[in-house]
């Protein structure tokens, strides 16, 4: 799926401080066919070095129902707070009763 002008700004621009904010709020990640499933941000860690020229580097660990399990992919994410966006997604495994996923940002 293509991003929007709108969506690749977002990702351009996008810092931890960005989502930080966010914490432990809700996501609505576009997994196809209509289905809308819920990931709560429960993390954003940044990363230790500093951009060369470009943002710091962080990590966001996002939890999910156990059903279903999103494949390791790109995925449409929205959020009230943000222009629609897509990030590459990869499961980790259950934990605290949920799937837990990450996005890394370099």
């Amino acid at each position: 799926m293509a991003l929007s002008e709108s969506g690749d700004k977002v990702l351009e621009t996008c810092t931890a401080e960005t989502f930080q904010p966010l914490l432990d709020d809700l996501f609505t990640v576009a997994a196809g066919a209509g289905l809308g499933v819920p990931l709560r941000l429960v993390q954003v860690s940044r990363a230790q070095g500093s951009p060369a020229g470009g943002r710091a580097p962080f990590r966001l660990l996002f939890l999910g129902p156990l059903a279903p399990v999103l494949p390791q992919r790109t995925y449409p994410f929205s959020h009230p707070a943000l222009e629609p966006f897509s990030i590459f997604i990869v499961p980790l495994g259950p934990s605290d009763g949920g799937m837990r996923y990450e996005a890394v940002f370099s």
